[in-house]
């Protein structure tokens, strides 16, 4: 098995019509959290992934967790690539930076 590391976005726009949509919504959020998505900038959380199996598990699982309404995407990219991201104003959060701390290679 190769450690190829990637990094999956989660997008969301969901409703907040009524105290029901607040509460899927809340519900869906913290799930995120849970699982070590990082919030990125509302509505878009990321998380890093070991490899491409990792990623496959965390999508089906991300499924069976989604909120009735509204619109979910999931966007998979290599680490390599989400590096590469530009920011034009603003600046990465402290768990955005921590996360990127957190790997470890065992020689």
């Amino acid at each position: 098995m190769s450690y190829r590391y990637m990094r999956l976005l989660v997008m969301y726009d969901l409703p907040m019509t009524s105290k029901h949509y607040v509460k899927e919504y809340t519900k869906f959020r913290k799930y995120l959290l849970k699982e070590g998505y990082v919030m990125v900038q509302q509505s878009i959380y990321s998380k890093l992934c070991l490899n491409q199996d990792v990623v496959d598990n965390t999508i089906r699982r991300l499924e069976k967790n989604l909120p009735a309404l509204g619109n979910v995407r999931a966007l998979q990219v290599t680490e390599k690539q989400y590096a590469k991201i530009k920011i034009m104003v603003g600046h990465k959060s402290l768990q955005e930076q921590d996360q990127n701390d957190r790997r470890m290679v065992i020689l």
